[in-house]
């Protein structure tokens, strides 16, 4: 007499559908081919968290030289002072294109393989000792909180920032906050980035702030959870960072 045994696998517990791994469908870093130092040491900090779901997404460096040879003459009006002049340095222009078009390629990535929330971080960054613990307080939060951006780290443009309280932890940011160097982005926020002409003359967090943040449509939270590594240059500006948000 043969006995058939069924096991049934108990149920995923809910606090791992709340861990990064689970919460998005890919974790997407940026990196420069010519950095694979800024890589290993991204992915280390990952790893030191138990981060593991995520991919490499090449970063964009354009070709040295006048950016009026690169970038079509519609945008020059975002560029351009009222003297007629760029208001940035030629390298930084072309290092914010290079950097619109990176961020661009992984939201027609994720939009092609269907996935409906993703997290985006440059190569600089670094998650602070208790960030999965604070993770794990907002996330069902988040997935009841009607939100298209999250912010996990940024940086204020002013002193002054005006907030709608959520929880503890998350807020509704109004204006005056500036990054885009860690920040989840739900599907339904796809359409809008790729119609967003990386050419025009804005730069990426700077359209999140105007744009999205005006619209009621990002989250952040209370205190950072992800900030720049001291030391590391910035690839748009060649400045060091110097200090950290938390």
């Amino acid at each position: 007499m043969s006995v058939t045994i069924q096991i049934q696998r108990p149920p995923l517990r809910p606090h791992l559908l709340d861990h990064p791994n689970r919460f998005f469908d890919k974790i997407f870093i940026i990196n420069l081919d010519r950095c694979p130092d800024r890589w290993n040491r991204v992915t280390r900090n990952l790893l030191d968290h138990g981060i593991v779901n995520f991919e490499r997404q090449p970063g964009i460096s354009l070709p040295r030289g006048d950016p009026v040879d690169i970038i079509p003459q519609p945008f020059y009006s975002n560029l351009e002072a009222y003297g007629g002049r760029f208001r940035f340095d030629a390298n930084y222009i072309l290092n914010c294109v290079g950097t619109n078009i990176a961020h661009q390629a992984i939201i027609r990535k994720a939009s092609k393989r269907g996935y409906k929330r993703i997290l985006i971080l440059e190569d600089d960054v670094f998650f602070s000792p208790g960030a999965i613990s604070d993770f794990y307080r907002t996330a069902s939060t988040l997935r009841g909180e009607p939100w298209q951006l999250l912010y996990l780290g940024y940086k204020r443009s002013r002193s002054s920032f005006p907030t709608t309280p959520l929880t503890t932890e998350l807020v509704r940011p109004k204006q005056f906050i500036r990054g885009a160097y860690g920040y989840a982005v739900q599907a339904s926020l796809f359409p809008v980035l790729l119609q967003m002409p990386p050419y025009g003359g804005m730069e990426l967090d700077v359209f999140f702030e105007y744009v999205i943040c005006k619209r009621g449509r990002a989250i952040c939270f209370r205190k950072p959870i992800i900030s720049h590594r001291d030391g590391l240059e910035s690839t748009i500006t060649q400045a060091k960072w110097k200090r950290r948000t938390f």
